[in-house]
């Protein structure tokens, strides 16, 4: 879990952007976002700042293991046998287990995923991430990946630009309504 750093790179990679991409990100931000430009990507590193402090401050209530570090759904794969294996390993790392259970916890909190579901990967878990005061800073760190993840390749994706100017409206006025999933 790296905690801010792949946020931190994205903001960087929007803040360069350049010619066209610029002109319209800038267009975006103020028209759809309700934000300067330059004051949605000062906010989004001040965010990288915040969480960073947050993630040094954190008392985690899981020891440190090895963990995906992508779990979810997405990443399930069925082998020759027709077992389910986890794959996309490339994120293995040793960290906080509970990292392991955001995608899913965020999916219920910000997606309106179904509650049971995530109830029974808890129960099996052994661990209820919603309950622990670790949530608020790994929900930040998700919520952060999730907005940051496409910033910079906006242009010409309006279906995208459209869904991702409520999800940073939704954060700045920390307002917790749904969002929607990418198309």
């Amino acid at each position: 879990m790296g905690s801010d750093q792949p946020g931190r790179i994205r903001v960087e990679a929007a803040a360069a952007a350049q010619g066209k991409d610029l002109r319209y990100l800038q267009d975006w931000a103020t028209d759809r976002v309700g934000i300067a430009y330059v004051e949605l990507i000062d906010s989004l590193r001040s965010r990288c700042r915040e969480l960073r402090a947050a993630v040094a401050a954190t008392s985690w209530q899981l020891p440190f293991s090895v963990i995906h570090g992508d779990a979810h759904a997405g990443n399930l794969q069925s082998d020759a046998r027709g077992q389910v294996v986890l794959g996309d390993l490339d994120s293995v790392s040793i960290g906080p287990p509970e990292w392991d259970l955001v995608p899913a916890a965020h999916g219920v909190e910000r997606f309106g995923d179904p509650r049971p579901q995530y109830d029974a990967l808890t129960a099996a878990y052994g661990f209820e991430l919603l309950a622990s005061p670790t949530w608020p800073t790994l929900r930040g760190i998700r919520e952060l990946q999730l907005v940051t993840s496409v910033i910079a390749g906006l242009t010409g994706r309006p279906d995208v630009a459209d869904e991702l100017a409520h999800r940073l409206r939704s954060l700045i006025s920390h307002d917790t309504t749904y969002w929607h999933r990418y198309r």
